[in-house]
């Protein structure tokens, strides 16, 4: 899971952007079949500063807790990779109390030991994707450095890890595509 903070100057309070109802606790990016998990569950519309997310944000309760799930391709997987807008979705998050994302993904290994059907929480990211915005600190005015190479910094996620150790530690390498 990874921490989700916009800029401080750039809060939907700041802004003027709408509380939205309902609030959620923990943020899920991934495929449509998740939505089946969910009790109770809204579809929520978000209006970001960085354009629509890939669709709109759906809140309900899983195993007690709050969660906005969001389709990253779109429910009907509209968006390829590289037209997925990530700067909206994790901002449309934020907007309903998100603090945290887990965002699972089928990815193949080079590690021949991971087959399908394999967990593997990252150790760390290296992000080589390019041709689309890397950052919410692109304004000219305070220099911002948010490290990337360690993205699971909260107690529950290096717990998680430590278990997924066990069997598969790795860096994550992303690319374009």
């Amino acid at each position: 899971m990874t921490d989700v903070a916009p800029a401080p100057a750039q809060s939907p309070a700041v802004l003027g952007l709408p509380d939205f109802e309902p609030r959620a606790e923990i943020g899920v990016i991934g495929g449509s079949g998740f939505y089946s998990f969910l009790h109770g569950a809204q579809r929520v519309a978000v209006e970001t500063p960085y354009g629509e997310p890939s669709d709109d944000i759906v809140v309900g309760e899983l195993a007690g807790r709050s969660v906005a799930f969001l389709a990253r391709h779109g429910h009907d997987h509209r968006f390829p990779p590289h037209r997925v807008n990530y700067r909206a979705n994790l901002w449309a998050l934020r907007s309903l109390g998100v603090r945290q994302v887990l965002s699972p993904c089928a990815v193949g290994s080079l590690d021949p030991q991971c087959g399908p059907g394999t967990i593997v929480v990252p150790a760390q990211v290296v992000d080589r994707t390019w041709g689309r915005e890397h950052t919410f600190y692109d304004e000219i005015g305070a220099v911002v450095h948010v490290g990337f190479a360690d993205p699971l910094l909260c107690a529950r996620a290096g717990r998680c890890r430590r278990r997924a150790e066990r069997d598969h530690a790795a860096p994550r390498a992303v690319s374009s595509g």
